[in-house]
């Protein structure tokens, strides 16, 4: 912040405090005004005018029927105002119940007219009205309990009859019942023609019902764009300030009695709705300006959280808000303008950081401020006038809603600008658009040639891999033998193999599967077919055969790596050979025993990084057993959401399948993982399988 807005935040703070200051000894102020002031009796001497019957009034806590009488001795009285709590004064801090007012209209002979009568505001409980001495009014009233209802005394215009009053002094008198210190009226007593203050009540009547209605429209409108756009909570912040401004516009001039005159519906719209105004102008200011909430934010939301907190409990056990009025009161009338003086300050630094919108709602602010200020000047008899704080808050509300619409306005001209830059530029792209079709067919055509031909080589490298394959596995009597291989790709990496040695006393089984996919992959695996071609030589020791394999594809690995499995078989005896370098275990399905038994010796995958002995071990194979190898493309399959088929499952489902002949055996098992993958004809990896079965009985070979 520069110089010149640090004087001016300054300044701005300064007379922030100094009003601060003057709304703290507002009450002390208003106590003084009121002690000294002169109340005596009405004068009524244009009856084209009616006269307000306020503050010239004298009060007692004694309940005497004689307190009606004209010509009482009232003289001792206590000075008090209609609109005024007596509970707020030391002398009746403590009472609850029956209290009389009393005052007197003087009537010259030219303003005596017949139609004469009192509009009466609304009072938080019922009340008695009379007039020299008759009643003439008696508002929830009970003749033969003598109680009066807990409920609302309504706004109501009463007419006095001709023949009560007379010409010269009448007295007048109101017997009013109080508790929850809620014992004024809320408003100004009207005296004059019955004529005029019926037009009075209208007027009020449409100017309420008129402001109320145009907040509830500004209410469901404001609703309705929050549902369209959530991310801006300041429309819901809008909308609720002013639902609980109507609430409480019709609580604080009593026309919510005109609806139900039950007490609840009273104080929820006169207090609790005042309060969550305060709380909804807070929050509307902060998402507005997308202010981080600060600890004054949340001191001001806890302060009201807790007070209504306290009205809703204490009004649900007890019935009543005595001791909310008692203690509470004060601190939440204070807290209004000092509330608008946070926001009003909070709004000037935003003015001077010259943020969009916010010297209007500073201006909203301070429209409603000086309804408030006007309101405290007339509460302290420095002004005569009706208060209009109300009315404050209604012209804020009509100028939040314009600073809304500008900003909705904005925000869809900006838009509609937007998309008029991007129709420029749209056209300006097609015929980029035209130029890049044109090229990109081109370029189409060039890879789909191309893709032809890489089709056409991997088919040849297909049949060639396919030819590397073992077209007619041995043929030996007492043994059933039977493989499958399933490419990822046209081609792939795994590879199976079989021979028979040179005096048909052994059976050799190979299985291997290289790292990665497709043409390098096959690549590999036909060096390893061409490093088998004097396999029958070493059927009897096949970890040496892995050994002399791995030298011959060193220097031809080109970083791949591959594991594999060698099994040598001898029929006549039963007895297995089996060697492995890093390649899943073998798995040997025996005839009477349901679990299946594994094997793997010792030895790493076959690198030209590190050098690694194999080692051969040694098993017997009985009549019906079988020989499964198998490449880890099978228990690591996966489901569409990623699940693997799992070691534990797949060896379940060799046993299963374990009462098979080898040539079904590897299609049940092939099918069952392509049930699970749900790949169909595709697969995620290459899948390799050999089954060798035992049958035991000694055969030749035949090729």
């Amino acid at each position: 912040m520069d110089k010149r807005s640090s004087q001016k935040t300054y300044v701005l703070i300064k007379y922030l405090a100094y009003l601060a200051l003057f709304f703290f000894f507002l009450p002390i102020a208003s106590e003084g005004k009121k002690e000294g002031a002169s109340f005596g009796r009405y004068e009524f001497t244009d009856p084209q005018f009616p006269i307000k019957l306020q503050k010239e009034w004298r009060f007692s806590s004694q309940d005497d029927p004689q307190n009606s009488q004209p010509g009482l001795e009232d003289s001792s009285w206590f000075p008090l105002a209609t609109n005024d709590e007596w509970n707020r004064h030391p002398e009746f801090e403590e009472h609850h119940g029956i209290g009389w007012y009393r005052s007197s209209i003087l009537i010259p002979e030219n303003a005596l007219h017949s139609g004469l009568g009192l509009l009466m505001p609304v009072r938080a409980f019922g009340y008695e009205l009379f007039v020299n001495g008759k009643e003439i009014y008696s508002s929830e009233f009970d003749p033969k309990s003598k109680t009066f209802s807990k409920n609302n005394a309504r706004p109501i215009l009463i007419s006095v009859p001709d023949e009560i009053l007379k010409q010269g002094e009448n007295s007048i008198s109101i017997r009013g019942y109080s508790e929850d210190n809620l014992s004024s009226f809320e408003g100004d007593i009207l005296f004059g023609k019955v004529l005029d203050l019926s037009q009075e009540q209208n007027s009020r009547t449409i100017r309420v019902i008129s402001i109320t209605a145009v907040q509830i429209f500004l209410f469901i409108y404001a609703f309705v764009l929050f549902l369209n756009r959530r991310n801006e909570a300041y429309y819901l912040h809008y909308s609720l300030l002013n639902l609980f401004l109507a609430f409480w516009l019709l609580g604080f001039k009593g026309y919510i009695s005109l609806i139900s005159g039950s007490k609840t519906y009273y104080i929820y719209c006169t207090f609790v709705s005042a309060m969550l105004i305060n709380v909804s102008l807070l929050r509307f200011v902060y998402d507005f300006f997308s202010q981080r909430r600060d600890k004054v934010h949340d001191a001001i939301v806890v302060f009201y959280a807790l007070i209504v907190s306290e009205i809703l409990f204490e009004y649900w056990f007890s019935g009543s808000i005595l001791y909310f009025m008692k203690y509470l009161y004060d601190p939440f009338i204070a807290s209004v303008p000092l509330t608008l003086l946070f926001l009003i300050y909070k709004l000037s630094r935003f003015s001077i950081a010259k943020l969009p919108f916010a010297f209007s709602l500073l201006f909203a602010f301070l429209v409603v401020f000086s309804f408030v200020v006007h309101g405290a000047l007339i509460s302290i008899d420095l002004i005569a006038d009706d208060p209009l704080v109300n009315e404050g808050f209604f012209l804020m509300s009509l100028i939040f809603s314009f600073v809304l619409a500008k900003r909705y306005s904005n925000t869809f001209h900006a838009l509609e600008s937007a998309q008029a830059s991007l129709r420029s530029l749209n056209e300006s792209l097609e015929t980029k658009v035209i130029e890049r079709t044109q090229t990109i067919a081109a370029q189409k055509e060039e890879i789909e040639r191309k893709t032809r031909l890489l089709e056409r080589d991997l088919a040849i490298a297909a049949k060639i891999q396919s030819s590397l394959l073992p077209s007619d596995l041995p043929k030996i009597p007492n043994i059933k033998l039977a493989y499958r291989y399933e490419p990822m790709l046209d081609v792939g990496g795994d590879f199976v193999d079989s021979v028979v040695d040179r005096t048909g006393r052994a059976i050799g089984i190979f299985i291997c599967d290289v790292t990665g996919h497709g043409t390098g992959a096959a690549m590999v695996a036909s060096m390893v077919k061409m490093a088998l071609a004097d396999w029958t030589d070493y059927l009897s020791d096949p970890g040496h055969m892995l050994t002399k394999m791995r030298a011959q594809l060193i220097g031809k690995l080109s970083g791949n790596f591959l594991t594999a499995t060698i099994a040598t078989f001898f029929p006549e005896t039963g007895r297995l050979l089996i060697a492995n370098a890093g390649h899943p275990e073998t798995v040997i399905l025996r005839r009477n025993f349901p679990k299946p038994e594994l094997f793997r010796p010792s030895g790493m995958a076959i690198t030209e990084l590190m050098k690694s002995p194999y080692h051969t071990e040694t098993t017997v194979m009985g009549p019906g057993d079988k020989l499964v190898l198998y490449t880890d493309g099978l228990p690591e399959a996966r489901e569409p959401n990623g699940d693997f088929y799992g070691d534990e499952k797949f060896l379940e489902l060799l046993s299963d399948c374990a009462n098979l002949e080898p040539d079904p055996f590897c299609s049940t098992v092939i099918q069952q993982i392509r049930s699970f993958t749900q790949e169909g004809n595709n697969s995620h990896d290459d899948m390799a399988m050999i089954v060798l079965e035992y049958l035991g009985k000694t055969g030749n070979p035949t090729a």
